[in-house]
């Protein structure tokens, strides 16, 4: 199959900012008090919201808040590709934001999203049939660096984790690897799975010389050896550029450091090839 001409992807691009812009800025006024409604929700309080002028389930207001603006406002994720119909892996998709908007940016891409929290499993479904996007393969999963069960902490807003040491596990999910799914070339790779990170890509680093864009967000916990380290080796050994930008640094690093959720750091990591 013949690869589109730059006229032609030049084409889609340009629909793809007026879809945006048909997103993000339809009735300011009305957006305004929807955001200021949910600004004022408690935290873990489950509703549905219009602010993508189509109505979605969310599980907590300021991390949903948090998603529509890294994503629809600065458009963090923003990514060229090749081809119209580009292959993306969405790992801890939550509740489906990032393949809304991937699939908003790219219409014809071909999305694998990966979600082990029950509850937001269930809401991103629900939204995926919002938008029509019933081409998206999503799987009530989670991504680790085996196949089998493991304990599981839901947290109620976009934390949940496979349980850590000190976690109080409520839940248990089923697993799998990545690897079966880089079994062509990837687009774009996603993984925002709270402190699994390093190990799923431990276990796949042989594969990622089929990657072309790659996000992670890394986690450590209080107490545990960090691993950021291991991450960048990874990467780099697969022959990506790195973009850091660490979440809430602390001012006084030496003097006082903030935890969440019991981890002190967490950076996104941005990955590219040279000169794409």
């Amino acid at each position: 199959m013949p690869l589109p001409s730059h006229r032609t992807l030049a084409s889609i691009r340009r629909r793809a900012v007026r879809s945006f812009r048909k997103l993000v800025h339809r009735d300011r006024r009305r957006a305004s008090r929807e955001r200021a409604r949910l600004e004022n929700l408690p935290r873990r309080t489950p509703t549905t919201t219009t602010l993508l002028g189509t109505e979605i389930r969310i599980l907590d207001a300021p991390s949903y808040l948090g998603m529509y603006s890294a994503l629809f406002e600065r458009a963090e994720l923003h990514f060229h590709a090749d081809t119209d119909t580009p292959y993306i892996i969405d790992g801890g998709a939550n509740i489906g934001m990032a393949t809304i908007y991937f699939k908003t940016l790219h219409p014809g891409a071909r999305v694998v999203a990966f979600e082990p929290d029950p509850q937001a499993f269930e809401a991103l479904q629900h939204n995926l049939g919002a938008f029509g996007l019933h081409d998206v393969e999503a799987h009530r999963l989670g991504l680790w660096s085996s196949e089998g069960s493991v304990s599981f902490m839901r947290e109620g807003a976009d934390g949940g984790r496979i349980a850590q040491a000190d976690d109080e596990a409520d839940h248990t999910i089923r697993t799998v690897r990545l690897r079966p799914f880089l079994d062509r070339p990837v687009d774009f790779l996603k993984l925002d799975i709270e402190g699994a990170e390093v190990d799923v890509l431990h276990d796949v680093r042989d594969l990622l010389g089929g990657v072309r864009c790659l996000f992670v967000e890394y986690h450590s916990f209080e107490g545990q050896p960090q691993r950021l380290h291991e991450l960048l080796e990874i990467l780099g050994e697969a022959g990506f550029r790195i973009s850091l930008k660490a979440w809430a640094p602390p001012k006084r690093p030496f003097l006082k450091r903030r935890t969440n959720l019991g981890m002190d750091l967490q950076v996104d990591v941005a990955g590219w090839r040279p000169g794409g």
